[in-house]
């Protein structure tokens, strides 16, 4: 069945600022059954308000519309400074810091629907606003389309099924008995210094859970010291994000004190494991396994499905049950001449730095 879609893009940010297409936007999120949390307006205009302040971006919120069915897909146009050869490139809302960037779609219409919409999306990029982009750039697709501009990316989203089992002490029991014994017995360790419990930041919280923040930040910032983080970001997704109940912080404490954080989000069943620290000095006990097993455990409670690890390489994500989701990127350059000259300028700079 082929599909005629209707495209509408919003282009200011008082438009998609405006409380009545907030509202409208949280209602295509509920009627969608795979709508993702880093789609949810409190996540994305997270991003837009801190990186409004540090880069030239602009809205390209596509709606698009055809026989029952309807798609929304945030974009941004980011004009870059004369570093990266002021080239124009389209991005999602969200880019490089948010895993997933698949649309919402209302209705249960599968995947020729999306198909559909891929193809429509893009031509209408080609078409009508070929002059405005030099290059476009989705990333953290899981339903890509059907045209050559797509191809697999080689990260991997690990993800836990917990619908398979009845609750956490069925899901403890399957695990292997090596990393069992393991969270055991750093646990036991740890309660030898003193007591140690579990807090998660209700939604009422927000300033509570912003004075945490920060010396999270800075555990992170020691043990990774080359991940950039945007001035604010982090603050304005719990500022934005907690009291909507979509972000999930939590804190693992010793007699009082937090010796380990997680950051991550929650939005239909699903919990989304993003941003996790720990103190340094405690590093021999694996805070980071122990606190991990106590947010799994939380997320039996809720009634959470799936536990998704999110993209990233990191060893302690295979001792777990998981399946893996692939991810898909789409990069189509404009053929105009200014185009491909900036995007040449571009490579050659980018070579200059390497």
């Amino acid at each position: 069945m082929s599909y005629s879609w209707k495209v509408q893009v919003h282009r200011a940010w008082d438009e998609v600022d405006d409380p009545s297409f907030i509202r409208q936007w949280k209602r295509w999120m509920q009627d969608s059954a795979d709508a993702h949390v880093f789609n949810h307006p409190a996540l994305v205009t997270a991003w837009t308000d801190t990186y409004r302040s540090l880069q030239d971006i602009t809205p390209l919120y596509v709606v698009a519309e055809t026989d029952g069915f309807r798609a929304f897909l945030p974009l941004v146009l980011w004009r870059r400074n004369w570093k990266n050869a002021f080239v124009r490139v389209i991005v999602p809302a969200g880019y490089s810091d948010y895993d997933y960037h698949d649309p919402v779609v209302a209705g249960q219409g599968g995947q020729a629907v999306r198909d559909s919409f891929w193809f429509s999306i893009e031509g209408f990029l080609s078409e009508e606003i070929k002059d405005r982009y030099d290059k476009i750039m989705l990333n953290g697709v899981r339903n890509p389309g059907g045209s050559r501009n797509w191809e697999k990316d080689d990260v991997e989203c690990p993800y836990t099924d917990m619908s398979k089992y009845r609750d956490f002490d069925e899901f403890f029991s399957s695990l292997k008995k090596k990393l069992r014994s393991d969270i055991n017995r750093r646990k036991r360790r740890i309660t030898e210094l003193g007591e140690l419990t579990y807090h998660v930041h209700k939604a009422d919280e927000v300033q509570a859970a912003i004075q945490s923040l920060l010396p999270m930040l800075e555990a992170h910032r020691k043990r990774r010291p080359k991940a950039y983080k945007a001035p604010g970001f982090h603050e304005a997704l719990v500022r934005y994000g907690l009291p909507e109940s979509v972000v999930h912080f939590s804190e693992m404490k010793l007699d009082g004190r937090t010796i380990s954080w997680r950051l991550g989000f929650l939005y239909k069943n699903r919990f989304y494991s993003y941003m996790p620290a720990f103190l340094e000095e405690y590093s021999g006990f694996s805070p980071n396994k122990v606190h991990l097993s106590f947010v799994m455990e939380d997320c039996f409670s809720r009634g959470v499905e799936c536990f998704d690890h999110l993209r990233g390489d990191h060893r302690y994500k295979e001792e777990w049950p998981t399946d893996k989701a692939s991810l898909f990127l789409f990069e189509q350059q404009s053929e105009r001449f200014a185009s491909r000259s900036r995007l040449w300028l571009l490579n050659k700079l980018n070579k200059l730095k390497r």
